[in-house]
C-alpha cells in the first residue's frame, strides 16, 4: 500500500470533504475510496506510448512506400477522374423519353455549341428541318458541350425523318455543315464480327445477318471502308456467334472508345466538331504552335492514364469506354453479393448488458483488495443495498437509431429496387386481370344481346308458354340421369360387409344429390322463366311505346299535310275563280274575243 499521498480513484459515495496537497511539485487530491498502488494508477500510459512509437515506426516506414508507389497509384486516379467526366458529359438527359426517336446533329466549320444561345440553335434547327413552332412543342432539342453536338429527341416519326436530312445551319451570317444521323434506339445491344470483305454492299450485309437465323439482330452497317461490321441486336445481350450467311462468324461486345480530337488535343470530341479550327498544336505533349524540330524532342503523353504515348494509342486499354452492358452486369453481381452477406442482427451480442445487475458492480474489486469492515466509518458505504432501478447502456439507447444505419446503402437500394419490381408486377397481373374481366363481360353483353334478338324474334312468331316448357325440361333432365340400381350379388361379390356398405353408402349420397339437383333444377329454371318474362315484358312495353310514339308522329304529319293541301287547295281554286270572272268580264265587253279568238 502507498504510504505517501497518492492520485486515488473515487469507487463509493464522498463522506468528507477532500484534503488538497502537493507531492513533487504536483497538486494532489485525496478522495475517499479504495487504495491502489502506483502501478495500478498509470492505467493505460504505457500502452498510449506504446502505440505512438508504433504509429511513429508505421508512418516512417509507410512513407517510402508512398514515395515508390504514388506514381501509379496518382496515373490511375487521374485516368478514372477523366474518364469519369467525360463519360458523364456525354451521356444523354434524363428527361428525354426513352421511347422518342434521337437525332444527333454535328456541326462543322468551326460552330461551338458552348458559345452559342440555346434559342438561336433551336430557331435554326426549326428552320432548316421546316417545322412549325406547334410542331416543335413536343419534340426536345438540347446542346452538348462536352461533344459540341446537338441532339434532338421526337416521338413522331415524320419529324424525325426531317431532322435527320437536315444538312446545314444558318446561324449569323454563317452556314455551318451539319452531319445528321439517328442513335441506336433504347434497349439494344452493339456486337461487331470482324474479316467481312468490302466488296460487299450494305443490303447483302443486312441480307446476310438481319434474318431468322439470327432472331435477334435488328441492323447491321459497316464501320467505313474496313472489314468490321456493327450489329444491333434486340436487349441486352450479345450473342457469341452470328449466322452470316451460311458461316458461323465469333461476335464480340463492342467497345467505343473516348474521342480525342487531333485538332485541339482536348478529350470529348472529335476533329470534324471542333469548335476551335485553327488551333495548331502537338497532339503527342500538347505545345501550341511546335516548331518543325519539335518532333525530334516531342515527349508525348496520354491524357487519359497519364502514361508516355500518345493520346488513343491502338495498344493503350484506357482508350475504350466500359460497355453499359458490362457495367449493368457487374452491379447485379455486387447486389447479389450484398444480399447473399448475412444480416449483423443475426448473430448474438458479444457482450449482452444484464438488466439484473446494475452497472456498478461490475466496478468491484477482488475479495483480496477489499477492506476489513473495522476500517473506518468509510467501508460502511459500500456495503449499501443497491438500488432496484435498471440502468440502460449507452449502447442500447443507440441501438434503435443504428438500426437502419447498419445496412449498406446499396443493399438499401437493392431492397428498394426488389419492392418496385414487386410492385409493378403485381399492377401487370392487375392489369392482365382487368383486361381478362372486360374480355369477358363483352362477350357475356354479346350473347345477351344475341338472346335478346332471338327472344324478339319468337316473341313475333309466336306466345310463349312458361309452364309447359318448365315440365319439358325437367322431363328432360330426369331422361338425362336415370336412377342407378345397385346389384346386391355385385356388392357382395365386391368385398366385406364394410366395403359394401360403403359402396351403399357412397351410392345413397350420389343418389341424394341428383334428387337435391333435380329438385333444385326447375327452381332456377323458374327463376330463368320469371327473369325471361320480365325482360320480354319490358321489351314489349317499349315496343308499344315506340309504336304509340310512331303513331302520333304520323298523325301530326297527316295532320299538317292535310291541312297544307287544304291552304294549297283553297289558293289555287281563289286564283281559278279570279281568272274565270276576269275572262268573263272580258268576253261581254267583247275585247277579248277580238285580241284571242282562239280561247273562245
Amino acid at each position: 500500500m502507498a504510504s505517501e499521498m497518492e492520485v486515488v480513484m473515487s469507487m463509493g459515495d464522498m463522506a468528507s470533504v477532500p484534503s488538497i496537497g502537493s507531492l513533487g511539485g504536483r497538486t494532489c487530491v485525496e478522495v475517499h475510496g479504495e487504495d491502489i498502488t502506483p502501478e495500478e494508477a498509470e492505467g493505460w500510459s504505457a500502452s498510449g506510448k506504446r502505440i505512438k512509437q508504433i504509429m511513429a515506426d508505421k508512418e516512417n516506414g509507410e512513407s517510402a512506400a508512398i514515395t515508390r508507389q504514388s506514381r501509379p497509384k496518382t496515373r490511375a486516379s487521374f485516368a478514372k477522374r477523366v474518364a469519369a467526366s467525360v463519360t458523364k458529359a456525354a451521356r444523354i438527359p434524363i428527361d428525354m423519353p426513352k421511347e422518342d426517336t434521337k437525332i444527333v446533329m454535328r456541326p462543322r466549320g468551326g460552330l461551338n455549341v458552348a458559345r452559342t444561345e440555346v434559342p438561336i440553335i433551336m430557331s435554326a434547327v426549326m428552320t432548316a428541318a421546316r417545322v412549325t413552332k406547334e410542331e416543335v412543342k413536343a419534340d426536345t432539342i438540347c446542346t452538348n458541350a462536352q461533344q459540341n453536338i446537338i441532339a434532338v429527341s421526337t416521338p413522331d416519326e415524320r419529324r424525325a425523318t426531317l431532322y435527320s436530312t437536315v444538312k446545314a445551319l444558318n446561324i449569323g451570317d454563317r452556314t455551318y455543315e451539319i452531319s445528321a444521323y439517328r442513335t441506336v434506339p433504347d434497349g439494344t445491344a452493339k456486337g461487331v464480327i470482324r474479316g467481312i470483305a468490302v466488296d460487299d454492299t450494305p443490303k447483302c450485309i443486312a441480307e446476310n445477318i438481319v434474318n431468322p437465323r439470327n432472331p435477334l439482330a435488328v441492323e447491321a452497317h459497316r464501320i467505313g471502308n474496313t472489314t468490321t461490321v456493327i450489329v444491333l441486336f434486340a436487349g441486352q445481350k450479345v450473342p457469341n456467334y452470328v449466322n452470316y450467311g451460311s458461316i458461323l462468324v465469333r461476335c464480340g461486345l463492342y467497345r467505343k472508345h473516348f474521342d480525342v480530337c487531333r485538332q485541339c488535343g482536348k478529350v470529348g470530341h472529335r476533329r470534324d466538331v471542333c469548335p476551335n479550327p485553327n488551333t495548331t498544336l502537338c497532339f503527342g505533349c500538347g505545345i501550341v504552335n511546335p516548331s518543325e524540330d519539335h518532333k525530334h524532342e516531342c515527349k508525348p503523353k496520354y491524357k487519359l492514364c497519364g502514361e508516355q504515348h500518345p493520346t488513343g494509342e491502338r495498344d493503350c486499354k484506357n482508350k475504350y469506354k466500359m460497355p453499359y452492358v458490362v457495367k449493368k452486369r457487374q452491379w447485379e453481381c455486387k447486389m447479389e453479393a450484398m444480399q447473399q452477406q448475412p444480416d449483423p442482427e443475426s448473430f448474438s451480442p458479444l457482450r449482452a448488458p444484464s438488466a439484473e445487475r446494475p452497472r456498478g458492480d461490475s466496478r468491484q474489486r477482488d475479495s483480496s483488495r477489499k477492506r476489513d469492515n473495522s476500517k473506518g466509518g468509510r467501508s460502511a458505504s459500500r456495503h449499501r443495498p443497491s438500488q432496484s432501478r435498471e440502468r440502460v447502456a449507452w449502447a442500447e439507447a443507440v441501438k434503435a437509431n443504428m438500426a437502419e444505419k447498419r445496412q449498406p446503402p446499396a443493399q438499401n437500394a437493392a431492397k428498394k429496387i426488389q419492392e418496385e419490381n414487386g410492385v409493378v408486377k403485381t399492377l401487370r397481373d392487375e392489369n392482365e386481370k382487368l383486361k381478362r374481366r372486360i374480355a369477358e363481360q363483352d362477350a357475356t353483353i354479346k350473347e345477351i344481346n344475341e338472346k335478346l334478338s332471338t327472344l324478339l324474334a319468337m316473341q313475333q312468331q309466336q306466345q310463349l308458354l312458361p309452364k309447359p316448357a318448365q315440365e319439358r325440361k325437367q322431363e328432360e333432365i330426369t331422361e338425362d340421369e336415370p336412377e342407378v340400381e345397385v346389384d346386391p350379388r355385385a356388392t357382395k361379390a365386391a368385398g366385406p360387409a364394410t366395403k359394401r356398405r360403403a359402396i351403399e353408402g357412397a351410392e345413397e349420397r350420389m343418389i341424394m344429390e341428383r334428387i337435391e339437383k333435380q329438385d333444385d333444377r326447375p327452381d332456377r329454371l323458374e327463376t330463368t322463366s320469371k327473369v325471361t318474362n320480365e325482360r320480354l315484358t319490358a321489351l314489349a312495353q317499349m315496343v308499344q311505346q315506340m309504336t304509340t310514339s310512331i303513331q302520333s308522329t304520323i298523325q301530326n304529319m297527316m295532320a299538317q299535310m292535310q291541312a297544307q293541301l287544304q291552304t294549297q287547295i283553297q289558293a289555287q281554286i281563289q286564283g281559278m275563280e279570279t281568272q274565270i270572272i276576269a275572262k268573263l268580264q272580258h268576253s261581254w265587253t267583247g275585247q277579248h274575243v277580238q285580241q284571242h279568238p282562239h280561247r273562245q
